[in-house]
């Protein structure tokens, strides 16, 4: 197992340092930009100068960001959580995700 250098209450408390910090950042910075393109999908419909080929652009990079992102998930995440959560923390995670997470999502 290779040791990595702690910072202190971060490391104390399990919480990501250093580079696992870092992606958790750039997450959520794709989720940021995700979630911008989709409140420009749903506005624009309900715009009546809206210009339909900027519908279809904004749709493009939409399902061009979630797939970057999805595959950046299982490139990246997948192997952090394994690293990190017990079989009993991430049984917690999804029944919580169950319970509150997005309706019609499947995690394997």
């Amino acid at each position: 197992m290779r040791r990595t250098r702690c910072c202190g209450r971060r490391c104390a408390a399990g919480l990501p340092t250093g580079r696992d910090l870092v992606l958790l950042e750039v997450m959520e910075a794709e989720h940021a930009a995700i979630g911008r393109l989709i409140g420009a999908v749903d506005g624009l419909p309900a715009d009546p100068a809206a210009d339909l080929a900027r519908l279809g652009s904004l749709t493009d990079s939409l399902v061009i960001g979630v797939n970057g992102h999805l595959a950046h998930v299982e490139q990246t995440v997948l192997p952090l959580i394994q690293k990190t959560l017990t079989t009993t923390e991430w049984a917690a995670f999804e029944q919580a995700d169950s319970e509150h997470g997005v309706r019609g999502a499947s995690v394997p």
